[in-house]
């Protein structure tokens, strides 16, 4: 377990060299760029920003991945089932430099497949326009001149609506005071009246002032066609603009093989932007630039070896006490997989210690109690190693996950072996329900007895709360480790050796009395004298806690009172040991769930014996145990984060570390590497 040493690099070249320079550092990813401040530019050295060349990028990536987003409607990838957690395919730097002749290539077929798009939707937009106006001519049908027909040479013609209901003899009344006129209702419902209307056209005045009174207006839409015509032809416009959408589709799909083309241009495009804005930041002279970064001290041969090929120097440092470093973990294939539940929590702070091995040991532990059955153990080891073989492209936080679960599954498959839990009681029920076996028959003995069992809960209570102890005393003793390695001796004894001896001397003082062992059914492993002994150390701890702990008050009177609230924070301890019930409580829902699924099954199978009653019984089976694994596993995930986060950070871990923000791309689909 380990925070990388950190140093501060810097680089300075000829300028005719950053390009391929940045490129290579980009793919090492393993540098944060510094950007130049103020005071370290003047009239020589400065920052050249080039935002249009960003947002070129930026543009281009977009139009890739909107042809893209256009290939996976038209031509849909054709993908296996855990293709969406499979992560970026590995590419050398030489395909990605080898790229360059074929971008204008890639590029024009973007723009074609965008062009084709951008017709399709413009094709979709007027075929929804004609469709709304052919709706619009249903009510309009039976009239045999166009909407737009406004007379003869001696009449006025009026082609509109009228709101609500009207008949002949009503819109006739409306008009008396004009004749003759001529008055046709093509349409009438509850909402509006579709009429024509022609009188001479001296009278179009009016005709017209009167129907201005009862809110005569002109038809949505204008003809000049026969409305029954002008259907026809809106409905062969229609029929013509899907027959082309279906071409241009075709030719969409046409390019289906062009797709990692496609997204190899999308990620090009990522690269050249990551990189420019990093070389936004950078302090640059007419010929030469300088780049300042942080790296971890092991990585920093790779990048000799970089500068080497090219006329350029590098100097590194060890990091000052002021610099605001980021922090990078490094672990084994053991504790490695969960760095990321450390992580999420919050990276170590200054002089705090990478407690991901210690997480690692109780973490799996932990889990392992919670789910506590063997063949649930098993799905889960055998799934991760299979998903991992399967997923050679996973991102390295997914893979890291996997194998969380995965050693997770091994110490579940022991704790199942302990507690002799195989699906619960399965191999049991089966043995007396097909094979006629006693009642009193146990297929697989347990190590220790069966998590059911009379008396066993307090007994795996018990177990929970000593492996709660010693979860909790690992965390005090890194407290004192880390107050150690700053020279705060005063915090160590008071933050971390009086609490050892206040919190643990009266835990082990109450395992030499007999009440609390009658409670927890264990016996008594401490003798009346090493309780006494425990006694006493947890009333020195407690008069170090009551003295010290509020040494940061100057008002002795203050200090005594904070001291007092010290002494007060052990029933927080004696809270936080009793949380370590979960431990047993999620075990025993494993195995109560896992013995009422086989009784469920086993009941299904007496109402219908059989070939039937076997398929109930497999079908009963499978459902309730994959309802009870994904439960339990998840309550048990979920559990072991807390007791590492509430319980065991709580004593000794604060954080406050910044994550690297590394100098890379985050492409989509591709990871360029140094050859």
């Amino acid at each position: 377990m380990a925070v990388l040493k950190m140093k501060h690099i810097s680089i300075c070249g000829l300028k005719s060299n950053r390009k391929q320079i940045m490129e290579r550092l980009q793919r090492l990813e393993s540098l944060e760029i510094i950007g130049a401040k103020e005071d370290e530019l003047d009239e020589v050295f400065k920052q050249e920003v080039s935002s249009e060349n960003v947002f070129e990028y930026e543009k281009n990536t977009h139009n890739a991945d909107n042809a893209l987003g256009l290939l996976a409607v038209y031509a849909p990838e054709k993908t296996g089932l855990l293709a969406g957690f499979d992560g970026r395919v590995g590419v050398s730097a030489k395909e990605y430099e080898d790229f360059e002749d074929k971008y204008d290539d890639v590029s024009e077929v973007v723009d074609t497949i965008l062009a084709h798009g951008k017709n399709i939707n413009d094709n979709n937009a007027e075929i929804v326009r004609c469709t709304q106006q052919i709706e619009q001519l249903t009510l309009w049908k039976d009239l045999d001149i166009p909407l737009s027909y406004a007379g003869s040479r001696d009449t006025k013609t009026y082609v509109g609506v009228l709101p609500k209901m009207w008949t002949e003899e009503t819109i006739r009344k409306q008009l008396a005071s004009v004749d003759p006129v001529e008055i046709e209702v093509v349409s009438s419902t509850k909402e509006q009246t579709c009429v024509v209307i022609t009188c001479l056209k001296e009278n179009a005045d009016a005709v017209a002032d009167e129907l201005k009174i009862v809110g005569f207006s002109l038809p949505p839409i204008s003809c000049e066609l026969p409305p029954a015509q002008e259907k026809t032809k809106l409905e062969k416009r229609i029929e013509d603009l899907e027959k082309e959408n279906e071409e241009l589709k075709e030719k969409i799909a046409a390019f289906a093989d062009r797709r990692n083309d496609i997204k190899f241009l999308s990620d090009y495009d990522v690269v050249k932007s990551s990189d420019q804005e990093a070389t936004n930041t950078i302090a640059q002279s007419g010929h030469t630039f300088v780049l300042n970064a942080y790296i971890p001290e092991r990585e920093v041969k790779k990048v000799e070896k970089i500068i080497a090929d090219y006329d350029a120097v590098i100097e590194t440092r060890d990091v000052r006490d002021d610099e605001d470093v980021p922090v990078v973990l490094s672990n084994n294939a053991f504790a490695a997989p969960v760095t990321g539940v450390v992580s999420s929590y919050a990276l170590p702070g200054k002089g705090e210690i990478d407690p991901s091995m210690v997480v690692a040991c109780f973490y799996y532990l932990f889990f392992g109690l919670m789910l506590s059955d063997a063949m649930y153990g098993l799905l889960l080891t055998v799934g991760s190693c299979l998903l991992l073989k399967l997923l050679k492209n996973a991102e390295p936080e997914f893979k890291n996950t996997l194998r969380m679960f995965r050693n997770g599954g091994i110490a579940t498959i022991f704790w199942g072996v302990i507690f002799g839990s195989y699906f619960g009681d399965l191999f049991d029920v089966i043995g007396k329900e097909f094979f006629g076996k006693p009642d009193d028959f146990v297929a697989i003995p347990p190590l220790w007895n069966s998590a059911l069992a009379a008396g066993m809960p307090m007994k795996i209570l018990t177990l929970s709360l000593a492996l709660g102890t010693i979860h909790i005393t690992v965390a005090l003793i890194i407290k004192i480790v880390q107050c150690l390695r700053v020279k705060d001796i005063l915090g160590a004894l008071t933050d971390g050796v009086a609490w050892l001896l206040f919190a643990d001397g009266l835990i082990v003082f109450g395992m030499s009395t007999d009440m609390i062992c009658n409670i927890l059914t264990c016996p008594k492993i401490v003798s009346p004298l090493g309780g006494k002994i425990a006694l006493i150390l947890a009333i020195i701890g407690c008069i170090i806690v009551l003295l010290f702990d509020g040494r940061s008050s100057r008002n002795p009177v203050k200090r005594l009172m904070k001291g007092i609230y010290g002494v007060y924070g052990i029933t927080g301890y004696l809270s936080d040991l009793l949380s370590y019930s979960r431990l047993l409580a999620l075990g025993l829902a494993t195995g109560v769930i896992c013995s009422v699924a086989n009784q469920l099954a086993d009941l299904v199978y007496g109402i219908a014996p059989g070939i039937i009653g076997i398929i109930l019984f497999i079908i009963v089976f499978l459902l309730m145990n994959a309802i009870n694994l994904f439960i339990n596993a998840l309550g048990a995930y979920v559990h072991t984060n807390r007791l590492q986060y509430v319980e065991m950070f709580g004593k000794f871990y604060e954080g406050g570390g910044r994550e690297m923000n590394s100098f890379k791309a985050k492409t989509k689909y591709f990871k360029f590497k140094e050859n």
